[in-house]
């Protein structure tokens, strides 16, 4: 394997992966491989070091992954971007860091980072996903905001089937609470209405034996890939997900927008990053009352896609990262 690149990226947080966006990962590892794959096809050399087994090796999209174990080869890039809160690897010599972060601030990590700022302040950016969950991070840091990448080919829509919802989140961020509000709100529509609600098993699929799941209108697949993905949220009336956990981009949703899927979302715990990403806010809610109304209404009803919405292609984010990277 090479032992100079334009850039590593250095995921010790994240599950493993080699590059075919396989089934179960989390949306932070599916944008990290579709920008690695984005930077090589515009001629740069890329390694991504994730949390593969010890000795693996793959090239994939002109892309090389390996394990983050393999400490004794060293490799020389002219940019490390670490993902999340990995720690700096020990076997990578750069001339300039991108810490690419996904997620919500926690005071450990973040101390940790501020080290780099302190240390390196002129070799050191970080990269938020959205303006608002950059707003959390010091704002000293400077730094600057670069959507996540959006799955390639999810324009195609398919016919929408009236009635079909999905819940297409980690189980963590709110399926129990959207399990609740499903079973109360399909007893108040009309007796001749046939809801039925997809829930999509995610990277904690694990968690998925603790909900009791009885009602017959509701199906629960495995791990899907981002085409099966795609192809169920556009053929879906729209998305139904009471959110706990404040997004910091929230890709299902972006998806299902471009897709001309509704998105009825009741946030429980702030907005977060949703009123930035979604073009058409009219079913994003934080109120119960008018979360079980809108969905009420709307039943069955056909949905006209915004005529306009927010790019996050991989084409117009990768061109923001080569900006970056010069």
């Amino acid at each position: 394997m090479k032992t100079n690149y334009d850039v590593v990226i250095h995921d010790s947080v994240g599950m493993a992966y080699r590059g075919d966006e396989q089934k179960g990962l989390g949306g932070s590892e599916f944008s990290t491989i579709r920008l690695a794959k984005a930077l090589a096809r515009r001629g740069l050399d890329v390694l991504v070091q994730n949390n593969l087994p010890a000795g693996a090796e793959w090239r994939f999209g002109n892309v090389d992954f390996r394990s983050n174990r393999e400490r004794a080869l060293e490799v020389e890039a002219k940019t490390l971007i670490l993902q999340r809160y990995s720690r700096i690897p020990l076997n990578v010599g750069f001339d300039k860091m991108i810490v690419q972060l996904h997620d919500m601030p926690d005071k450990e990590p973040v101390e940790y980072l501020d080290t780099f700022f302190n240390r390196w302040p002129k070799t050191t950016q970080i990269v938020c996903n959205s303006e608002w969950q950059h707003s959390l991070y010091p704002a000293w840091w400077g730094g600057t905001v670069i959507p996540c990448l959006l799955p390639e080919g999810v324009e195609a829509a398919i016919p929408h089937r009236p009635g079909h919802y999905v819940y297409a989140s980690a189980a963590m961020k709110g399926l129990e609470r959207t399990l609740e509000a499903w079973e109360l709100l399909t007893t108040l529509l009309p007796e001749e209405a046939k809801p039925h609600l997809h829930v999509i098993s995610s990277w904690d699929a694990n968690q998925l034996g603790r909900y009791r799941i009885l009602n017959s209108s509701i199906s629960v697949y495995g791990q899907l890939t981002h085409e099966e993905l795609s192809r169920l949220i556009s053929s879906a009336e729209g998305v139904f997900y009471v959110n706990r956990f404040p997004e910091t981009f929230c890709v299902t949703a972006a998806m299902a927008e471009r897709l001309g899927t509704r998105n009825h979302i009741l946030c429980e715990n702030g907005f977060g990053a949703l009123q930035e990403v979604l073009t058409d806010t009219t079913f994003l809610t934080d109120n119960d009352a008018k979360f079980a109304r809108d969905f009420i209404d709307n039943f069955g009803k056909p949905y006209t896609k915004p005529e306009s919405f927010n790019d996050f292609s991989v084409e117009a984010g990768v061109k923001r990262w080569l900006e970056l990277l010069q």
